[in-house]
């Protein structure tokens, strides 16, 4: 059965999903051996800060010189799109 996604605009109450999909994504794609960028360097950016949550509630709220878009299943973010001017 296929599941319905919807790509709306991004509310405050998506962030701390936002904030969860740009950490599992760096956790996937920046870790590289040969450039000697490990997970423990992905670490350092501290995805779990809660004010990276409310940064990211912020440029929603404020659309400071930018648009974030969400994809949601149902109500769950499964994906973010942000694009600035």
């Amino acid at each position: 059965m296929n599941k319905l996604i919807t790509v709306v605009m991004a509310r405050p109450e998506d962030a701390e999903e936002i904030r969860n999909i740009q950490r599992d994504a760096w956790f996937k794609t920046y870790p590289n051996k040969e450039l000697g960028i490990t997970s423990e360097d992905i670490q350092l950016e501290n995805f779990e800060d809660p004010e990276r949550v409310r940064r990211w509630q912020r440029s929603i709220e404020t659309k400071d010189n930018s648009n974030i878009w969400v994809a949601k299943e149902g109500t769950h973010v499964i994906g973010f799109c942000m694009a600035t001017s």
